[in-house]
């Protein structure tokens, strides 16, 4: 729970993490007494992981009013006019000028042209479907003008379609393309069939059905030093992963990979045999994989514990007990509790609800925590779900605790209103079209 107006320092925790209260904090008190901590933010995205959450602009324009807008502004074009191929904040700044440009900022408007001339010369290009939404067939016309002055690839102009048809319908950049290209236009490529994970998960259980234990123990024998310890050829030349194989497999095959996993010592093929059993259980508990948990490598005593976990056992829950005794908790370590929580150990796993790591380790360490609190329908579990809520950086555990916490009918009015204003209610944002296509 938390309590408006906020501290500099609990804005800027908040502020990284995601948080509504940050928000919620500025539309009741204002941006001037945290604007320097909101500024570093709208420049580097301090999301956890920007591949899974993407850009965080379309909620950080939701902290400036006009008057702080401008020196957004100034802080921003610095960045976009130097931004590089390899800078991971690009985007959220081409975004930001984007609402900038939008509001009237001419001089944002001025920098996505600049950064995209400029990103020419690199392999991925900057603000294109910002400066589509802006300007529409004008900023296409400017586009195509200086790739034919520039040796292109026809992919390349195909991204620059693809975004424009996005926006404005299916078709609509071909003409203005035949219009200003010299030469044929090529035939628009047929639209990719549409993924299915029914589809996809019938066609992996077929081609892991072909794959016995005793091919895997073969291919994981005599597999090179540098070889990759996730996954493997198949005969068709498909990779398929030791995980989904363990997980799709018959019980039978992988009784024969766990027989060669009790006898394995050597690190890199204990991991690819662990994997097996990432989803899936061992065909017991044995105490060659107890021992694991204390292996030398971190990889093999993570994977150890994870395949311990699938099991409701005494021993495992003997072993969860142990390593919750410790001051440092390492990955999976929190998996043996998801089938051995019994009512009353929450003075154990409170041990653990401690956010005063890094952000990654947070969350490999307490994302756990959510399995374990989905998987047991305890009404302790509870305060776990809301110090999940709080404490992790990832925004799709929040959402899966917030969706726990509703089934449960056990979100509190305070975290429902706050949820509303985080990052998660923002991200994924379509651009909308402010031009016309014609």
């Amino acid at each position: 729970m938390f309590r408006l107006p906020l501290t500099v320092d609990d804005f800027t925790s908040a502020l990284t993490l995601g948080l509504g209260r940050a928000l919620l904090h500025v539309r009741e008190f204002g941006c001037g007494d945290v604007l320097q901590p909101l500024l570093e933010a709208s420049l580097r995205n301090p999301s956890y992981d920007q591949q899974v959450d993407g850009h965080r602009a379309d909620w950080m324009i939701q902290f400036y009013d006009r008057a702080h807008e401008g020196e957004l502004l100034a802080q921003l074009l610095p960045g976009v006019e130097r931004s590089t191929e390899d800078d991971p904040h690009q985007s959220q700044r081409a975004r930001l000028c984007f609402h900038l440009a939008r509001h009237g900022w001419h001089e944002a408007h001025t920098a996505l042209y600049a950064a995209w001339r400029r990103s020419l010369s690199q392999t991925a290009s900057t603000g294109t479907e910002e400066l589509l939404a802006l300007d529409g067939a004008q900023a296409l016309r400017w586009m195509l003008g200086l790739l034919r002055s520039h040796p292109v690839e026809w992919d390349g102009i195909d991204t620059v379609m693809f975004d424009y048809d996005e926006l404005f319908g299916a078709g609509a950049a071909r003409p203005i393309v035949e219009a200003e290209w010299p030469g044929d236009v090529p035939a628009p490529q047929p639209p990719p069939r549409k993924w299915s994970r029914t589809g996809w998960r019938a066609q992996q259980r077929a081609l892991c059905r072909l794959v016995s234990g005793q091919q895997i123990n073969s291919i994981v024998a005599s597999g090179a030093p540098n070889q990759a310890t996730y996954s493997f050829r198949a005969a068709n030349g498909q990779s398929v992963s030791y995980r989904l194989w363990g997980e799709l497999g018959s019980p039978a095959e992988r009784a024969v990979v766990f027989q060669q996993l009790l006898q394995e010592t050597e690190p890199l093929r204990l991991c690819k045999y662990l994997r097996v059993f990432n989803n899936a259980r061992t065909p017991r508990v044995d105490p060659r994989v107890v021992e694991l948990t204390r292996h030398r490598d971190p990889e093999i005593r993570a994977l150890a514990f994870k395949a311990l976990g699938h099991h409701r056992h005494s021993t495992v829950r003997a072993l969860a007990l142990e390593t919750a005794k410790k001051r440092v908790h390492r990955c999976n370590e929190l998996c043996l509790w998801i089938r051995n929580y019994q009512p009353g150990d929450m003075r154990v796993l409170r041990r653990v609800m401690k956010p005063d790591r890094t952000l990654w380790q947070t969350h490999r360490v307490v994302s756990d925590l959510l399995k374990v609190a989905q998987q047991n329908p305890h009404p302790e579990m509870v305060e776990v779900l809301l110090f999940i809520y709080e404490a992790l950086p990832c925004l799709n555990c929040r959402e899966d605790a917030v969706d726990e916490l509703r089934k449960r009918e056990a979100m509190p009015a305070w975290a429902e209103e706050e949820f509303a204003w985080g990052a998660q209610a923002f991200r994924y944002q379509p651009l909308c079209a402010v031009s016309t296509a014609s």
